[in-house]
């Protein structure tokens, strides 16, 4: 059964679950791919004879447009619990909630739930953000805040105090750090990526494909990550295929870059790979831009030093 991560964010008048009121909540539901195959959101009613937390009222002073946003269509915590019980519970796989803190979050998504739908549909299957960093950082818990995270493992989505922009947020750093965890690694601990050295003949000579990575904001070569299961030839098809929306078949193996991310060595392995099948360029998020140029402009324009040389043996 595939797995499914419910990534889930929440806003409260106060730290006491039953004391203290969950003011909204959302949920956005992904593969591992960052697939969302869906999202629940819900601003609650306060509960009856529950009170508000002054500290956490001092927060939301000063925060007033969040606070604006969290309080209208407000719903009946019983009536949303329920639908939202239902809408976990349909989702095409094992659902699993995740979220940054964990303690927080699922302490009260886990009485909610329990007090009006009398089930908790997640049962315990919960993975904390920060603790997951820590381990695929091997760094002390102090050291895996938000701000100590790599900033590669942030998308480019706007950030608010707001339940489903968090949750949204917090889902796609989530996958990233999942698909890094899981990425074919050495056993000292080297990430291991392949690419590929696409090349067309047309009118004008044979031409290479280079890509532009707004993440980045440079030109490079198609290249990736190596998963599991797969080799490294295997993964440099995939990549250039993702990256250009072609099919290509590959040739011989041309050299390597090396260069370190966040302390850890990264080798990127590259394939000469000859276009057998030009698709429609449509951009998948990390690519916008796939240019067919000659050498000389590739040369140009590649950001990395380590792929102009490639390109320059080639």
């Amino acid at each position: 059964m595939q797995e499914i991560y419910v990534s889930t964010d929440i806003e409260t008048n106060g730290p006491i679950v039953g004391k203290h009121s969950m003011l909204s909540f959302a949920s956005v539901a992904l593969l591992a791919d960052k697939t969302i195959l869906g999202i629940f959101e819900a601003n609650l009613e306060l509960l009856a004879g529950a009170e508000a937390h002054p500290e956490t009222m001092q927060f939301w002073n000063e925060h007033p447009s969040e606070w604006a946003e969290c309080r209208k269509n407000l719903q009946c915590p019983e009536i949303a619990i329920k639908q939202y019980v239902e809408w976990v519970k349909s989702l095409p796989g094992e659902a699993i909630f995740v979220a940054y803190p964990i303690g927080f979050d699922f302490t009260f998504m886990n009485w909610y739930m329990l007090q009006f739908a009398h089930e908790n549909p997640f049962e315990r299957r919960m993975i904390d953000i920060k603790t997951y960093a820590m381990a695929v950082l091997k760094r002390p818990f102090s050291q895996c805040s938000k701000d100590y995270l790599p900033q590669h493992w942030f998308d480019q989505v706007p950030r608010k105090h707001v339940a489903l922009d968090d949750a949204m947020v917090q889902g796609l750093l989530f996958c990233n750090m999942l698909r890094e965890n899981l990425c074919d690694t050495a056993p000292s601990g080297i990430i291991l990526a392949a690419g590929g050295l696409l090349w067309r003949h047309s009118a004008w000579g044979d031409e290479i494909a280079i890509v532009y990575r707004p993440k980045y904001h440079d030109w490079s070569l198609p290249k990736g990550w190596v998963e599991k299961g797969e080799s490294c030839q295997e993964a440099a098809l995939r990549e250039v295929e993702e990256e250009t929306c072609c099919k290509a078949h590959l040739r011989r193996f041309v050299g390597c870059t090396c260069y370190q991310v966040n302390g850890i060595p990264k080798v990127v392995l590259f394939w000469e790979v000859e276009l057998t099948d030009e698709g429609e360029f449509v951009s998948d998020g990390e690519v916008d831009v796939l240019r067919w140029c000659s050498r000389s402009e590739a040369l140009n324009l590649l950001t990395h030093e380590g792929e102009r040389r490639l390109l320059i043996s080639f």
